[in-house]
């Protein structure tokens, strides 16, 4: 380009012009164009457009007449440009190339070029046209698009949902892989059409399908959604949900491409159509069941119930109509609901979920008064659910059967107010006397011994019911004609005239265990004999009209004195039966009854066993808790004071070590006392029994008692001066009395009375076949009693158990009573506990008592200098933490120790050691051979071998019904190493 002449003429410029013009303005009529540069024949810049300016970074003015290199641009962008314009000046060639470069702002563009060489009219390259695009959003778009048909390729490969794509001018479909085997076929079978598609949908669906793809083919809508069925390869019918939308409508509208996606939707309407079938079933159940039932919405969590539906039964029982129920508090509807109890139920069932009974109770407001029973439940919506039944009928009857029962078992020859109607089913006597009537023609009533009817009158006739009854006269003559006839014959039935009209009447006694409790009547027939004169004559005695007299009269039965003593005689047959029914119903009664009491008294001794047989099983597992748990304390009660010692030489007792191994021994040994609290519950703890006079434990402990109690609770003893002696652990009775006293303190928090009462009571076997652990005989009672808020029902068959508090979590463990229990049943008592809710409790121990005092071995206290030793102990302990301390401490003593981890080591141990074993200390409970087996089997070889005994429990392996034998020695765990020490000293030197 170096060559490019400059010196042209005017002519030649002119005629140049207009080519560049005409190039740029074609150039920037393209959208895509940004860039515009031309370069004369030297490499000088003639004309640079605005965009292009900007792109190099520089003003217009400051680019004409320069040249490229002139230019500061990237290295890039300059050898680009620099190659196609000497490829185009030099070649006369157009040539395109693309290059990348940072451009303002630092930011990545690519731009395309065109070279374009000017000839002037002789073919003479006289300048080159540089035209650049910005193809840096076209690739950014072409990237994006790139990434987003690939995501789209993926999610129709990956997606369970059926895609399709449809050109609805060339109907071709393209089916995602997805979509086949959503209908059981592969790709190649469904093919690239509609055709498909519309013949696999349900005939009776075909029609509403086709019309939502059209409308919005036609442009009535953009999108659609149907839901209907498609037939699978196997021919079975799925449940789809087809979604589509216009991706591009033509200029008249219509759509051209639709996209949409296919699910599957089988399991969802088959489990709205199960949930529909069970709605329907639950209505259909609900509007026709006999019970009452009512479906309630909790308001302010359970502090009012909405009725959300009621059923016609449930409406009909209340009275009122179910729109009077719906959307109304139940409390506004029945008003009586809280004293009902039940709103207490609907409470706590929408509380904690648990269905409840709510027994028979009378329901009563100023509208209704019904007897109702209630089942509650709540519903996994939370809504609660009532059913209920009117018993109002069933009530009334097991009342009346109730009072005719009790009557009943009266004994016969004393049936006080028993009466009729409580002997027998009114219906069927009435039923009975209206046949009896009818069959012989007669009238008949049955009335109580003062003459008040029992009975409907049966067949009575218009002559004695409308007139002769009507006129005062007349009703006094029936009154004396009954009462003349009450006084009737035992061996058969009373005839005679009527004194109120001469009509013929009989009567029959009806009487049960020889009590008179009714009388049968039967009349108003005439003798043939008997003349309307007669009749005349009796109305005007009376002041009745006598035409309408003789016209009734005419319309009694006429029969011979002989056919009615025959009527009367079958009366007095009837009559009597009944009273025979009467007895017989009286003795089945009284052997119902007994059999019931025998039967209740049966479920009241199982109850009794149940209760005992518990109780005992809760006290195996807590003694076995027990003497494990005090195996670990005997370990750790050891070591710490095995490592005391050596922190108070090498530390001093200050050291926070020391406080801190201190703190250890104070927990433990509250520990220990806990356990020593479940053997006591087990009966499985060792007891010294001495004789004690409860008036004398109860003086001793009154100081420490009074310190218990506060302010505002008095306490007040009744002791009996005589009081006979027990023979019990006194240690264990102290514990008992003050376990009572702190229980009923806390039953008192706003203050009261407490009283301890002590008593000489003999308990007989009445009493004894109502508590099971109750024994005949003459016994000490001693009863704790408080006036505080009682124990629940479902408390108080539980207070017994260990673990087993009312109490908070940091306020009790449950043993206090456990432990009470264990102590009296221990020493051959029982006890029993009345408590009624906000008048309080009373706990009564029952001991047996003695007949004389004996005075009891005293064992001399031993100094508490812990002994050194020499002599040669064999060691047989399970539980290798307390056998390793044991020995530890046993041989800084200076005591020779054999260890023996079980019954059979131990043996194995005795017959290698060829020297002499001074004393045998063993556990009593081991896997294999007992402590006491064990040291019987040694002393086959070793006669004169000592034994103490070790054991957290005794479980009667060394104890006898838990008194510890007088030649047994024995140690507790836990124990200390002192206290070890001691012992085996003590043992020793007895030998």
């Amino acid at each position: 380009m170096s060559e490019i002449d400059t010196g042209q003429n005017d002519a030649q410029r002119s005629a140049r012009i207009p080519l560049r013009d005409r190039e740029v303005s074609d150039c920037s009529s393209e959208r895509s164009v940004d860039l515009v540069i031309r370069l004369d024949r030297q490499g000088r810049i003639e004309f640079v457009s605005d965009d292009a300016a900007q792109l190099l970074r520089v003003r217009v003015s400051e680019l004409t007449g320069r040249t490229l290199s002139e230019i500061i641009l990237t290295s890039e962008l300059i050898d680009s440009l620099h190659k196609g314009v000497d490829k185009a000046a030099r070649l006369g060639e157009h040539f395109g190339s693309e290059v990348a470069f940072k451009g303002p702002g630092n930011e990545q563009r690519l731009i395309s070029w065109r070279f374009i060489p000017e000839t002037n009219g002789k073919g003479e390259i006289v300048a080159v046209l540089v035209i650049g695009r910005d193809m840096t959003d076209r690739q950014i778009a072409t990237q994006a698009l790139q990434k987003s048909e690939a995501r789209f390729k993926l999610a129709m490969l990956t997606s369970q949902d059926g895609i399709w794509d449809w050109n609805v001018k060339t109907d071709e479909v393209y089916y995602s892989p997805g979509y086949s085997a959503m209908l059981g076929y592969v790709e190649s079978e469904i093919g690239r059409t509609a055709e498909f598609w519309m013949e696999s949908i349900h005939a009776e669906d075909r029609a509403f399908v086709l019309d939502a793809n059209a409308d919005c083919i036609e442009g009535r809508c953009d999108t659609f959604e149907v839901e209907y069925r498609m037939r699978t390869k196997s021919g079975e019918w799925r449940w789809i949900l087809g979604r589509g939308r216009v991706v591009s409508r033509d200029d008249s509208g219509r759509a051209v491409r639709l996209i949409g996606t296919h699910a599957d939707i089988t399991p969802r309407k088959q489990s709205e159509d199960a949930l529909r079938e069970s709605e329907l079933r639950f209505r259909e159940i609900f509007e026709n069941m006999g019970n009452g039932a009512a479906i309630y919405e909790p308001v302010n969590d359970g502090e009012d119930f909405i009725f959300k539906d009621i059923n016609p039964a449930g409406a009909r029982i209340g009275g009122l109509e179910r729109e009077q129920h719906i959307g109304r508090s139940v409390q506004e509807v029945y008003p009586g609901v809280k004293e009902l109890g039940l709103f207490d139920v609907l409470r706590k069932v929408h509380r904690d979920g648990v269905p409840q009974w709510h027994p028979m109770s009378a329901y009563e407001d100023q509208r209704l008064t019904i007897w109702v029973e209630n089942y509650v439940c709540r519903l996994p919506s939370g809504e609660v659910v009532t059913v209920y039944d009117d018993i109002t009928e069933r009530k009334r009857a097991e009342e009346a059967l109730e009072k005719r029962l009790v009557a009943l078992t009266q004994p016969l020859g004393d049936i006080g107010g028993l009466t009729f109607d409580e002997l027998f089913n009114l219906e069927d006597i009435q039923k009975l006397q209206d046949e009896f009537a009818q069959a012989t023609g007669v009238a008949s009533i049955i009335t109580r011994i003062d003459g008040t009817p029992i009975t409907k009158p049966s067949n009575f006739c218009r002559l004695c019911r409308d007139i002769i009854l009507e006129t005062e006269l007349g009703r006094a003559n029936c009154r004396r004609s009954n009462a003349t006839i009450e006084n009737s014959n035992i061996d058969g039935p009373t005839i005679r005239l009527c004194l109120s009209g001469g009509l013929w009447d009989a009567g029959a006694e009806i009487k049960v265990g020889g009590r008179h409790i009714a009388n049968w009547f039967i009349g108003q027939v005439r003798d043939e004999s008997q003349t309307e004169k007669q009749m005349r004559e009796y109305a005007r005695e009376i002041g009745a009209d006598e035409e309408a007299i003789v016209e009734a009269f005419r319309e009694v039965p006429v029969m011979s004195r002989e056919q009615f003593e025959h009527v009367a005689q079958a009366l007095f047959t009837f009559a009597d039966q009944l009273s025979n029914m009467a007895f017989q119903n009286v003795q089945q009664a009284r052997f119902i009854t007994e059999r019931k009491q025998a039967e209740q008294q049966r479920e009241e001794l199982e109850a009794q066993l149940r209760h005992s047989q518990k109780m005992e099983a809760v006290g195996q597992l807590a003694g076995g808790i027990a003497h494990d748990f005090n195996n670990i304390l005997t370990a750790i009660l050891g070591n710490v004071e095995l490592g005391m010692d050596i922190v108070r030489d090498e530390l001093g007792e200050d050291h926070m070590v020391a406080r801190s191994m201190l703190q250890i021994e104070e927990v433990a040994q509250r520990a220990s006392a806990l356990t020593r609290q479940l053997l006591t519950f087990s009966r499985r703890d060792i007891t010294k029994p001495e004789t004690l006079n409860l008036n004398e434990v109860l003086a001793n402990l009154d100081k420490m008692l009074r310190r218990l109690i506060t302010e505002n609770i008095s306490l007040k003893a009744l002791t009996e001066p005589h009081l006979q002696f027990v023979r019990a652990d006194a240690g264990q009775i102290e514990q008992v009395i003050v376990n009572l006293v702190v229980n009923a303190v806390h039953a008192m928090p706003d203050g009261g009375c407490l009283t301890l009462e002590t008593q000489n009571v003999l308990l007989d076997e009445n009493y004894e076949s109502k508590h099971a652990e109750a024994k005949t005989g003459p016994h000490v009672l001693l009863a704790v009693s408080d006036t505080g808020h009682g124990i629940e029902p479902e408390t108080l068959e539980r207070i017994f158990e260990p673990f087993f508090t009312t109490k908070g979590p940091d306020k009790g463990t449950g043993l206090g009573l456990a432990t009470v229990h264990g102590i009296v049943k221990r020493s051959g008592g029982h006890l029993m506990v009345y408590s009624e809710i906000s008048r309080g409790s009373s706990f009564k121990v029952y001991l047996p008592a003695v007949k004389s005092v004996t005075e009891e071995n005293a064992t001399p206290i031993r100094s508490a200098l812990i002994s050194q030793g020499y002599e040669t102990i064999l060691l047989c302990e399970d539980d290798e933490a307390v056998r390793e301390l044991i020995a530890q401490s046993l041989g800084g003593a200076g005591y020779q120790v054999i260890h023996a981890n079980n019954g059979e080591e131990g043996l194995k141990a005795s017959e290698k050691h060829s020297g002499p074993i001074d004393l045998l200390i063993t556990d009593v409970v081991m896997p294999d051979i007992n402590g006491r087996l064990l040291a019987q089997r040694l002393r086959t070889k070793r006669p004169d071998l000592p034994t103490l005994f070790i054991s957290g429990y005794t479980a009667n392996v060394i104890v006898h019904h838990g008194v510890l034998d007088r030649d047994v020695q024995f140690l507790e765990k836990p124990f200390t190493r002192q206290q070890l020490l001691e012992k085996v000293r003590n043992v020793l030197d007895q030998v």
